[in-house]
């Protein structure tokens, strides 16, 4: 098997591409923990706590919107009783 000019060129090629891949493979540099990264980080989370108590503000509203707990007359119970018209006056 001679090598031909042609098989010059594509043994140069190939060891070109070899060498150059683990040149051009280079890491990502780490990020360090710096001041601002720390300090936006936080401020993420606060606002993350804050937007869930406010969902859990809101979920208790629309539970007592939707039972009607707050629409009672001033000296009624906090609560609704509520029956089926389809049991029999019994059981009701």
């Amino acid at each position: 098997m001679a090598l031909t000019p042609l098989r010059w060129i594509a043994a140069l090629v190939a060891g070109c591409l070899i060498i150059a891949v683990p040149i051009l493979r280079e890491d990502p540099p780490l990020v360090g923990d710096t001041g601002m990264e720390r300090s936006l980080s936080d401020e993420m989370d606060w606002h993350a706590r804050h937007a869930s108590a406010l969902a859990g503000r809101l979920r208790t509203v629309q539970v007592v919107d939707s039972t009607g707990a707050g629409n009672g007359a001033p000296g009624a119970p906090p609560f609704r009783l509520l029956h089926d018209a389809a049991l029999p006056a019994d059981v009701r």
